[in-house]
């Protein structure tokens, strides 16, 4: 599946950007992970994807991703979408468990996981049953936090093959899906 940006990456730069990683004291961040923070497992997950302040050891990634993830942080839930679908540190590649995963974060407002899940609905990827209306929706909920090429593409694609009566009903679940799930990250 074609990523729209690089899932570990997207939460590290969310919860430590980048220009600060070289001072992040990282026995401070481990402790707090340790502590059961889910930012700080996010972080610590994401610094040992990417090799960033510690040396690249994505077993350990996904072990903090996970705690993070078990815990609701929604940018770890996307991480751990993308590691199933990657099949990434040691893990199985799963696309039904990726697809659970992002279904979570979405849920929480996570506009990459929203665009993934809308890719998902779109295709049937992960199994999950075409339904091109929930693939609008979901799209639409990403497009309102980001305007990627992906989400422009599919957004038309979907235009494209919609009847007028589906596109307005997807419009329509879409809000009220918004009004009734506020922003989480």
């Amino acid at each position: 599946m074609k990523r729209m940006l690089s899932a570990a990456l997207i939460s590290f730069m969310m919860i430590i950007p980048l220009a600060a990683c070289a001072q992040v004291d990282m026995a401070r961040l481990r402790a707090q992970a340790e502590a059961g923070d889910p930012k700080a497992q996010t972080a610590l997950g994401a610094a040992y994807l990417y090799g960033r302040g510690v040396t690249q050891n994505d077993v350990e990634a996904v072990k903090w991703l996970r705690k993070a993830a078990e815990q609701g942080q929604p940018l770890a839930q996307f991480d751990m979408g993308e590691i199933y679908s990657t099949g990434r540190g040691g893990v199985t590649p799963n696309d039904g468990e990726a697809v659970k995963w992002w279904q979570k974060s979405a849920e929480q407002g996570n506009a990459f996981a929203q665009g993934n899940l809308a890719h998902a609905y779109y295709t049937g990827f992960g199994g999950i049953e075409k339904n091109n209306v929930k693939a609008y929706m979901w799209n639409s909920l990403a497009e309102h936090q980001t305007h990627t090429a992906d989400v422009d593409k599919r957004r038309a694609e979907l235009e494209s093959i919609m009847s007028p009566a589906e596109i307005s009903e997807a419009k329509r679940l879409a809000q009220e899906w918004a009004q009734t799930h506020p922003h989480k990250e």
